[in-house]
């Protein structure tokens, strides 16, 4: 009779279920966005789009954020060898800060160049690519890549996102507009090399 060898599960819930957060998260974010009550007889531009700029604004930044980091989840759960309890964790613990961006995109929207605000907007992204730095991790050591060169330059560039939201942080307190900088800033690194 022969052996059978024991195979680890395919991370196709891991990523099903993941799908379904994110897109509640979106959901979320967009369902925030509502115009004054009779904004429309001001005017498109007096009425609704003035009003509501710092909120499309919070909401664009966020969306393009959480965009980045589902596509980035895919490539990296290609990587898994299989679907272990640690995976399931580590990645239920990216998804908990990533269900926390939608709170942080209102109140941004809402008081974009108030410092608690940002520095608020910060903590949860910081924790969010943090979060998944760790889930790199573990997916590295799993696949048993984590030796080769190619898989420390990936957690070096992982790593930047914690230090861009740290970055944002401190620079609340040079002014109101450094930490949003670094919010555009960090976006811009991670999703500029998905074109390229």
């Amino acid at each position: 009779m022969a052996s059978e060898t024991h195979q680890a599960p395919s991370t196709a819930r891991i990523e099903a279920f993941s799908d379904g957060v994110i897109a509640i998260i979106i959901t979320i974010m967009v369902i925030d966005l509502r115009p004054p009550v009779d904004a429309i007889d001001a005017g498109l531009v007096t009425g609704v789009l003035g009003p509501m700029a710092p909120k499309l604004a919070s909401y664009a930044l966020s969306f393009v954020i959480v965009a980045v980091m589902w596509v980035n989840h895919h490539e990296l759960l290609r990587l898994a060898p299989g679907a272990s309890r640690r995976l399931m964790w580590w990645n239920v613990n990216l998804l908990f800060w990533m269900s926390l961006i939608p709170m942080t995109t209102a109140i941004l929207g809402e008081r974009v160049f108030l410092p608690a605000a940002q520095i608020l907007y910060a903590a949860v992204g910081f924790a969010c690519a943090t979060s998944f730095t760790l889930l790199r991790i573990h997916i590295l050591r799993q696949s048993g890549s984590l030796g080769n060169r190619a898989a420390y330059l990936s957690i070096a560039r992982s790593l930047v996102g914690p230090l861009f939201y740290l970055a944002a942080i401190a620079g609340t307190f040079a002014g109101p507009y450094v930490a949003l900088v670094m919010f555009c800033s960090v976006m811009v690194y991670f999703l500029f090399p998905l074109f390229r």
